[in-house]
C-alpha cells in the first residue's frame, strides 16, 4: 500500500486499518513512511484498507479514501 503524505509537517505517524468485505476493520499496522507492507494478508483475499495520520499532538485525521486490494495465489 502507498498513499500520498500528509501535507501537515507534525504527523507523528500513519496507522493502517484493513478489513474483510462486510467485516469489521481494525489496525494492522503503524509507520512513519507513507508506504506499508501488508504482510498477514492471505493468498486469494480480497482486503479494504484506509489509512489515518496520528500528529504530534495525539490528534487523528479522519479516514482516507478505502482501497481493495485482492491478494494472488502462488
Amino acid at each position: 500500500l502507498d498513499w500520498a503524505p500528509s501535507a501537515a509537517s507534525d504527523i507523528e505517524l500513519y496507522r493502517v486499518y484493513r478489513s474483510i468485505p462486510g467485516g469489521a476493520y481494525s489496525q494492522i499496522d503503524s509507520t512513519t513512511s507513507s508506504f506499508d507492507l501488508d504482510e498477514t494478508a492471505t493468498s486469494g483475499q480480497q482486503y479494504l484498507y484506509y489509512v489515518k495520520a496520528l500528529d504530534d499532538d495525539g490528534n487523528l485525521s479522519a479516514a482516507s479514501n478505502i482501497v481493495v486490494g485482492l491478494w494472488g495465489g502462488d
